[in-house]
């Protein structure tokens, strides 16, 4: 029996309209209606990137832009060239069929039938095989069937973040490596609809001149006719990049009962894989930069996502375009936010405006996936060119760090004095330190801070040295009546005997004596504003 399944006219994108509706577009309806749709945002952050990456692809491939002046008229222009993209999709048309025979999009057809597994591998958040059953309790034994069009959006994420492991193989298994978003932290800069967006994120791309990486022969995966194989190379261009086919995957579409398409069983092998030292800086990632590196060793390091750590607390990795962060390590914001600093600093884009910033990824320990995450968060765009605002926002954010340092201090003095045998002798290191991470459950200062935080990144910017500096006072306060909050919870969870009270005696006026420390360059400002009071 033939199937098709042709991804520039089927609906599978999911959109959110401008009215607030959703519904699933095609590959053509998405880019031709791009200014009357709110945005591109599926249920699975993983999902969302990968679709984000494929329409930057076609754009690229499409429209450029070699530089700047190319990309204000693109952005003029208020949409894209539906005519361009038409001829476009009807030239590659059977490239974007989801089960042509030949080549079918994103896949290596041709692989023996015994490798088939059930069509859960496709997804991270499936349970599959041995893996924890974190989001779903599927079973091997009754597999699940999915549509073409949820083959299509696992299939663009699978490519671009499938975690490295034992994998099929014609012969068995075999080993992995990690597709290129594995472990990052993606960025997507947000517009006003689906255009900006796309816009904002479309950096300068001229393969002559080896932008924005080396490029020779560069052409989006379903363009070439070399299948994939199992190998190590370096990415020839962005547009190879972006559509890195990390995975031999080759889905089995099936027929049910009234002629519906399915996909119930699916190969997912080992496939591409880039050289140790030759991982490419991702535009859309914010990087540490290791300047002195062995031979065979990977120089950049992708901003990764952290179990305990909102995107808030790593907000400067996003705005500062190079920060020294040890004697031979740089950290360096997304090339996207350099583009957009670019377009400040030529006045097309106002200073003034705000615009939101997605964070999204993976959080992995292997080939365990422990979370995904998709926050947001409101940028200033000032706070791409504007250092001295920058710096405020930095002093903020080291504060913050600091005090919960101080905190931490202060809960190790707690228990080393409660747990010692006597006064004079030292506590046993692995009691104490079982005994400040039990302290650490009440622990609500990040997530109080949170909610303060977005209120000082908008408020700083348009204000002078002297506003600014009232502000970061405040913040001052409000990180140390948090710290404070805290250590309330901490205490009022002790046993009420002598032992205990000494002990909270002697923690408390080091947290004081080291609060009062941090709190000094806010001093004058706090004691004129609590006189006006």
């Amino acid at each position: 029996m033939s199937f098709t399944y042709d991804l520039t006219t089927e609906p599978w994108i999911p959109s959110v309209m401008a009215d607030g509706s959703t519904q699933d577009l095609s590959l053509l309806d998405v880019l031709s209606q791009a200014p009357q749709i709110r945005e591109v945002l599926d249920a699975s952050p993983l999902v969302t990137v990968a679709l984000h990456r494929l329409l930057l692809t076609i754009l690229h491939r499409l429209f450029g832009p070699r530089d700047v002046e190319e990309w204000e008229c693109l952005w003029n222009a208020g949409g894209f060239d539906e005519q361009r993209v038409g001829e476009y999709f009807a030239q590659w048309q059977r490239r974007f069929d989801l089960f042509d025979k030949q080549k079918p999009f994103y896949q290596t057809p041709g692989l023996p039938p015994q490798m088939l597994k059930p069509v859960s591998l496709l997804s991270q958040e499936w349970a599959a095989g041995n893996n924890d059953t974190l989001f779903d309790h599927n079973v091997d034994a009754r597999p699940t069937a999915i549509s073409p069009a949820k083959a299509a959006r696992l299939l663009v994420a699978r490519q671009a973040f499938s975690l490295g492991g034992l994998v099929t193989a014609e012969a068995g298994r075999a080993s992995a490596k990690a597709a290129p978003l594995a472990r990052a932290a993606v960025t997507l800069i947000q517009g006003e609809n689906l255009f900006r967006t796309l816009m904002l994120n479309l950096v300068l791309y001229d393969p002559t001149a080896d932008l924005p990486m080396p490029c020779q022969d560069d052409v989006p995966a379903w363009e070439r006719d070399e299948p994939v194989v199992v190998r190590e190379r370096a990415p020839r261009g962005y547009l190879d990049y972006l559509t890195w086919q990390s995975r031999r995957i080759w889905l089995r579409p099936e027929s049910e009962e009234g002629g519906e398409t399915t996909v119930k069983q699916v190969i997912v092998a080992d496939g591409e894989r880039f050289p140790n030292d030759s991982a490419p800086r991702d535009p859309m990632v914010p990087h540490k930069v290791k300047r002195n590196f062995r031979p065979g060793q990977n120089p950049l390091s992708p901003l990764r996502l952290e179990p305990s750590r909102a995107l808030w607390r790593d907000s400067l990795a996003l705005m500062q375009a190079e920060a020294q962060m040890a004697q031979d390590i740089l950290q360096c914001r997304p090339s996207t936010l350099d583009h957009v600093a670019t377009l400040l600093e030529r006045d097309f884009i106002p200073r003034s405006q705000v615009r939101t910033v997605s964070v999204l990824g993976l959080c992995a320990e292997r080939a365990k996936v422990h979370f995904w995450r998709h926050e947001r968060l409101p940028l200033p765009l000032a706070y791409l060119i504007d250092n001295k605002l920058l710096a405020d926002l930095r002093r903020c954010l080291v504060l913050a760090q600091k005090t919960a340092d101080r905190l931490n201090q202060a809960m190790h003095q707690l228990a080393e004095t409660i747990l010692a045998p006597a006064e004079g002798e030292k506590a046993d290191s692995a009691a104490v330190h079982s005994a400040v991470q039990s302290l650490r459950q009440p622990d609500g200062y990040w997530s109080d801070l949170g909610l303060e935080f977005p209120s000082v990144l908008l408020a700083l910017p348009g204000k002078d040295a002297i506003a600014r500096n009232k502000i970061c006072a405040q913040w001052a306060r409000t990180v140390e009546e948090a710290a404070w909050r805290v250590w309330d919870q901490i205490t009022a969870w002790l046993p009420g005997n002598a032992r205990c009270w000494r002990a909270a005696v002697v923690a408390v006026e080091l947290l004081r004596a080291s609060l009062g420390h941090l709190r000094r360059p806010y001093k004058e400002v706090m004691e004129h504003e609590a006189q006006g009071a």
